[in-house]
């Protein structure tokens, strides 16, 4: 061979790799990009679920029905002044208000469950939030069972039931 010959591939070799190597870059960088935008959907999205949640807390809907319960109390005392005239406005409203009452009865009801079930992923103490609960495999005596181990973010820990750390946020007596 003769040394323009393995000039020239060494040349073509080259030129391949840089090629190569930009081909990649740009893959990556097209990679990046479409990351990046994804990122930018969600974070709007979940901008947007905030908004939508922070609007719909139990104590505004609440307030909005017992604002609308008010509402229909005084114009109740309003139209039963001119009774006659109005009596079949009245039973209306008056079965306006006796279901505006009944939502904020299932309203309670659905609140003080809610807050029963989140009681359960609250340390009983301090209120901190569960950190973990997972379960672990054991092997003992031939016999093959799991443990459950609970954490709060105050170190507060339990083991099958039984506690295991303390929490940190109760004053000891």
């Amino acid at each position: 061979m003769t040394n323009e010959i393995i000039f020239i591939t060494q040349i073509a070799s080259i030129i391949s790799f840089i090629i190569a190597l930009f081909v990649l870059y740009r893959v990556l960088v097209s990679q990046k990009d479409a990351t990046i935008q994804l990122l930018k959907e969600k974070n709007e999205y979940l901008k947007e679920q905030l908004t939508n949640a922070q609007e719909s807390t139990p104590d505004k809907i609440a307030k909005r029905l017992s604002d609308r319960i008010h509402i229909i109390t005084e114009e109740l005392e309003r139209l039963s002044k001119d009774k006659e005239t109005n009596e079949e406005l009245i039973k209306r409203k008056e079965q306006d208000l006796k279901n505006a009452q009944e939502d904020l009865e299932r309203l309670k009801y659905q609140l003080e469950e809610a807050q029963e079930i989140a009681s359960e992923f609250l340390c009983p103490f301090c209120k901190e939030r569960m950190a973990f609960h997972e379960f672990h495999p054991q092997h003992s005596r031939g016999q093959d069972y799991e443990i459950e181990v609970i954490g709060f973010d105050c170190g507060y820990t339990t083991i099958d039931g039984r506690e295991d750390h303390p929490c940190k946020n109760t004053k000891k007596s």
